[in-house]
């Protein structure tokens, strides 16, 4: 990748890290240690939706399309970052103003600098959440995914998920807990959140990068 600069847009797993409420948080036991068996490996516990993840659509849809049923290019391709930051809620309007910027890109990601929050408590109380009309028109435009800096699309109010159901109905991804994007450019780089290879996955953590040409 001599061409790219690359940016990780993920936050480290670490056993007691920040963990949405009501999620358990990542832990590890040894399974194989140096003295006893000449090598290290570990059983880990590891929810689904840790630190920074992508959604599937069988998420929050019953019948919808779980991770390993889409597509490997369905988690890559070029992106773009619409800067939302100092919105209370992400409304289209806020969006709008990227329609052109968004015709040539695969993915948008949201940058609402709650970034500054991961680790206090703050970050899991509120955030700027997109608006069930912002979600709509979003899933209209054949976009694969949507990415945030903030720990959900929906407002911890939202018990029904609108902004979840209207991007995963268009069976598009839902990238969640991204970190950096302040890093990257507006438009002209390339994403890659390609999640493990589970069976059924609602969801998995990602090691998300950013490609920007040199």
């Amino acid at each position: 990748m001599k061409n790219f600069r690359i940016v990780d847009l993920s936050w480290p797993i670490e056993p007691g890290g920040p963990a949405f409420p009501g999620d358990p948080s990542f832990d590890w036991s040894l399974s194989g240690d140096y003295p006893s068996h000449g090598y290290r490996d570990r059983v880990l516990r590891l929810h689904s939706h840790a630190a920074t993840h992508v959604d599937a659509p069988a998420h929050v849809l019953p019948g919808g399309l779980s991770l390993d049923r889409l597509p490997l290019d369905h988690f890559f391709g070029p992106a773009c970052v619409a800067d939302v930051r100092g919105a209370p809620n992400i409304r289209r309007e806020h969006l709008q103003p990227y329609q052109n910027i968004l015709a040539q890109c695969d993915f948008v990601l949201l940058r609402t600098g709650m970034e500054k929050s991961w680790g206090s408590p703050e970050y899991f109380e509120s955030w700027p959440a997109l608006s069930p009309e912002a979600a709509q028109w979003l899933a209209g435009l054949g976009l694969k995914g949507v990415g945030v800096d903030a720990a959900s699309v929906d407002s911890p109010e939202a018990a029904e998920l609108p902004a979840h159901r209207a991007l995963l109905g268009a069976n598009m991804v839902v990238v969640e807990n991204l970190r950096r994007l302040g890093e990257l450019p507006a438009q002209d780089f390339f994403l890659n959140v390609l999640p493990l290879p589970i069976a059924e996955a609602d969801g998995s953590p990602v090691r998300a990068a950013g490609f920007i040409p040199a």
